[in-house]
């Protein structure tokens, strides 16, 4: 009885050996799945390049949009002030005078001194009544100067 028990407990631990035992390694497979998993990241890498190429195209075609918005929303800001509406008056009449003061505002910094803008935009009367003998007395080439 007892070779029986321990032949039976050899049997079961031969079993459970057998069970356990690790696949024969097949480098052949290894390498055809490794090679699948490279093949895979690459088409990935290049899939992600192409989103990425995509993506800055989009950013590209979006900044001039961008830009639009932002100047549209500055106009409508402008049109708030009076220098704002005069601005507007002054870019349907004056465009050439409008672009140049435009220009001048933005490299403003590149001047030594102040540079004041036309009277159609910068001056003011602090006294309305007078404003109507002021305009008779300029020449519309005087509104537009700088």
């Amino acid at each position: 009885k007892k070779d029986l028990a321990v032949s039976r407990s050899k049997i079961t631990a031969f079993q459970a050996d057998l069970k356990n035992r690790p696949t024969d390694f097949n480098a052949a497979d290894w390498n055809q799945k490794i090679r699948a998993e490279e093949h895979k990241m690459r088409e990935m890498e290049a899939e992600q390049r192409q989103v990425s190429a995509d993506r800055d195209a989009t950013k590209g075609r979006a900044k001039p949009i961008s830009v639009d918005i932002h100047k549209i929303k500055t106009d409508i800001d402008a049109f708030d002030t009076q220098q704002g509406q005069q601005m507007s008056l002054m870019r349907k009449l004056f465009p050439e005078a409008s672009n140049g003061w435009e220009w001048i505002k933005e490299h403003q910094s590149e001047f030594e001194k102040e540079v004041f803008g036309p009277p159609m935009i910068s001056c003011s009367m602090k006294d309305e009544r007078y404003a109507d003998q002021v305009q008779a007395l300029l020449q519309i080439d005087d509104l537009q100067c700088f």
